[in-house]
């Protein structure tokens, strides 16, 4: 009988490859957003020591759209992040297949009142 191997993580991740702006105490930055899950990201390309683990984060994944949680482990150029709530699917989506993704209705928020992701790419900004 072979000994089965379980999967630390509590979601399915996936690929993407947005840089967004985060905010950490006492560091604004941007990162690479990549292994992208309802409950966490893997950031890569910050800056080296910019993060520590256990520490507070907010990621800005779009206009009016953050994630906040906290830092599960960082390392040289790369950091876990867990976030506190899950992001909605349409999120997930987004940064699955925004380059070839086809919404027919144009839209602002969902059944449930959430914002829905932005239908075209733009630049994004830290809020003032």
């Amino acid at each position: 009988m072979g000994v089965q191997l379980m999967e630390r993580r509590a979601a399915e991740r996936y690929e993407a490859s947005s840089t967004i702006p985060f905010r950490a105490p006492d560091f604004d930055g941007n990162g690479r957003i990549s292994d992208l899950s309802l409950a966490g990201c893997r950031l890569r390309d910050i800056e080296p020591e910019a993060l520590e683990s256990g520490q507070p984060i907010t990621l800005f994944l779009m206009d009016g759209m953050e994630a906040s949680g906290s830092v599960c482990w960082a390392k040289k150029r790369s950091a876990g992040v867990r976030f506190d709530a899950p992001i909605a699917m349409a999120t997930l989506a987004y940064f699955r297949f925004a380059d070839g993704i086809t919404i027919t209705e144009d839209t602002n928020v969902d059944g449930f009142g959430r914002v829905l992701p932005p239908l075209d790419p733009r630049t994004i900004s830290l809020p003032e």
